[in-house]
């Protein structure tokens, strides 16, 4: 933020606070804390100190976002993505793409089940979406087998692949949304990461990666694997219309 130290009685939104810097927030608090905070909260409660109080009453049991049932209504942002994508020829305008060189020795097989397990944890990497009147749903699905491939060839045809992918246009109906492939090249290995902004924002990609480090840690030691999610994108959109009533 644009001022140190922060007093209780300043906005968090004063002080050069926004939606993306709050995103962040609620999930260092969670990552620190162990509190699930909602993002609301800060635009209801931007003086720290009221938010202090609604961070504390949330740590005592106060949690307010409850577990969506089917059907599971899309948010009013993958509502929206959703019909641009239906109505207008958006190109790559939403597609997020990222590649990754991994340095040492990497075991495809557990860098391919640690990338399954991150989508099967992040229910939002392996939903489609459908209408039903005038609104639309998500549906989620089991890891397609076409969302962790591998590519064998050399690092030329690599760099023509890359390339190729620039045109490439992701189903929201079908699927999927999100596709990581694995290049192991001589030397070295690349992961490219794909994935629709329905599914993702650019930032989430920080946090997508240290969750792959994690499982493939996990499998390579044999160690307890990370926590599960206790809320899943679908609560929150759920929450959200729910909100507004």
């Amino acid at each position: 933020l644009t001022q140190q130290p922060i007093r209780g009685n300043v906005s968090f939104f004063s002080v050069g606070g926004h939606s993306l810097l709050a995103t962040q927030m609620v999930l260092q608090i969670q990552a620190q804390l162990g509190i699930e905070v909602p993002v609301r909260v800060i635009f209801e409660s931007p003086h720290l100190s009221d938010f202090a109080e609604q961070c504390e009453r949330l740590s005592q049991g106060g949690h307010e976002i409850p577990l969506a049932e089917a059907p599971f209504i899309a948010s009013y942002a993958q509502q929206r993505l959703w019909f641009i994508e239906q109505w207008v020829e958006q190109g790559q305008s939403y597609h997020l793409s990222s590649c990754f060189k991994i340095e040492g020795e990497v075991d495809i097989t557990l860098l391919q089940r640690a990338l399954v397990a991150v989508i099967q944890r992040h229910e939002p990497l392996r939903t489609h979406f459908y209408r039903e009147g005038d609104q639309v749903f998500q549906r989620c699905h089991d890891v397609l087998e076409q969302q962790v491939q591998n590519f064998d060839g050399t690092a030329e045809a690599w760099q023509q692949f890359l390339e190729s992918q620039q045109a490439f246009q992701f189903n929201l109906n079908d699927g999927p949304v999100f596709i990581a492939t694995i290049a192991a090249l001589q030397p070295g290995y690349e992961l490219l990461l794909q994935c629709h902004h329905i599914a993702m924002d650019g930032w989430s990609i920080g946090l997508l990666t240290k969750d792959i480090g994690q499982f493939y840690q996990h499998y390579k030691a044999q160690s307890e694997a990370p926590a599960g999610l206790s809320i899943q994108y679908k609560d929150y959109s759920a929450w959200q219309r729910i909100a507004q009533d």
